[in-house]
């Protein structure tokens, strides 16, 4: 049951639009950062669904961990991040995943360009006896 605890959760926190940091995290915990400018505090998402939330403007002030049965105060962090623009989801996306972007919509056109191609190719074989020259 942890396990879909932390999926649940990664699931909730990405749909608000936090991005994974990869080269800074590890196999037992993930981190997490949100594009927006109200919602600037990271958060470290361990393997047991437990969450770290660490307040960098405020230092002064403890930092909150979310047990994975700390269901309502979740859900709360949540509900109080809003959801990111498409500017600034497109500002937090690193170089890789634009790269990856980029071959993705490079098959997108490859692939629509020679489907395009095959359709005229078998329009022009079945109307070329038909057309007088």
């Amino acid at each position: 049951m942890e396990n879909y605890t932390a999926f649940s959760r990664l699931n909730k926190l990405v749909a608000k639009g936090y991005v994974v940091r990869w080269d800074q995290s590890d196999e037992t915990t993930l981190r997490l950062e949100h594009p927006s400018g109200s919602a600037r505090y990271l958060l470290i998402l361990y393997s047991d669904g437990s969450v770290w939330v660490v307040h960098p403007e405020r230092l002064d002030q403890p930092d909150d961990y979310l047990k994975p049965d700390d269901v309502l105060r979740f859900d709360s962090l949540v509900d109080s991040v809003p959801k990111s623009t498409g500017l600034q989801s497109l500002k937090a996306m690193t170089v890789e995943d634009a790269w990856g972007r980029v071959k993705l919509e490079a098959w997108y056109t490859l692939f629509y360009a020679l489907l395009g191609l095959g359709v005229g190719v078998a329009i022009w074989f079945l109307i070329k006896d038909r057309v007088p020259y």
